[in-house]
């Protein structure tokens, strides 16, 4: 049977299981017992009666202490059960030295699996070059024409083409970036829909292809993927009038 002490003790208060009879001194539980002699056999009927059995010495006690730390002043083969590690423990004397031993090991508990966190897809990168379209057939080659050392004929004169307008070129030119802004809205002044936009980037020398929306006829926005350094790009509109 299990031991299932008074949670809440008085000095003197007693715990009795079976045979055995505990004692609550204040700190611990004291085991009390005592042995009863042995009790002669009664006599035949009528007859002798026996004189009375030998009552035997008293049986020694063990301390069992309940308790976070160890008890003061034990004496061999006391228990003592340390509540805040679960573990009873006995006191013994190996003959050179006394001390507190396990009595008992406790079983180790369950290890808890680790978690793995799941890991997103990569992000969409939105600097890498778009599809480049595949080679056209190439062309056909035309026959070589037949050599000879007589002048060829020599066609009659066409009728005179349509004299065309004259017209003025218009140029202008800025430079962009600011390390923060893709967009930026270039005011020309040339005022004609006849507008080429060029962008040169000025470190290298070489022309980049940013977005060029015509949205006026004196301004047109030109706008990056990533916004440029400061005056990282040159731009350059020509326009033609009439």
């Amino acid at each position: 049977m299990a031991l299932n002490f008074p949670t809440s003790p008085t000095p003197g208060q007693t715990y009795t299981l079976g045979s055995r009879t505990w004692t609550f001194d204040g700190t611990a539980w004291n085991l009390t017992s005592s042995k009863v002699g042995y009790t002669g056999s009664a006599g035949g009927g009528g007859g002798y009666t026996g004189s009375a059995g030998y009552t035997g010495s008293a049986g020694g006690g063990g301390a069992i202490t309940i308790s976070t730390t160890a008890p003061v002043a034990p004496a061999n083969g006391d228990l003592w059960w340390n509540s805040e590690e679960g573990q009873l423990k006995i006191y013994y004397n190996d003959g050179n030295t006394s001390q507190w031993v396990d009595a008992s090991v406790s079983a180790i508990g369950y290890t808890g699996s680790i978690g793995i966190g799941y890991t997103g897809s990569i992000g969409y990168n939105s600097s890498v070059a778009g599809y480049t379209g595949s080679k056209g057939d190439l062309g056909y080659t035309g026959s070589i024409g037949y050599n000879s050392s007589v002048a060829g004929y020599t066609g009659s004169k066409g009728d005179q083409g349509v004299t065309g307008y004259y017209g003025s070129a218009f140029g202008y030119t800025s430079s962009v970036g600011d390390g923060s802004n893709t967009s930026y809205t270039i005011t020309h002044g040339i005022n004609t829909s006849y507008i080429w936009t060029t962008v040169k980037e000025l470190s290298t020398g070489y022309f980049v292809y940013p977005d060029i929306k015509y949205v006026a006829s004196n301004q047109v926005v030109v706008e990056f993927e990533t916004a440029p350094t400061t005056n990282q790009y040159q731009i350059y509109v020509l326009g033609y009038t009439q």
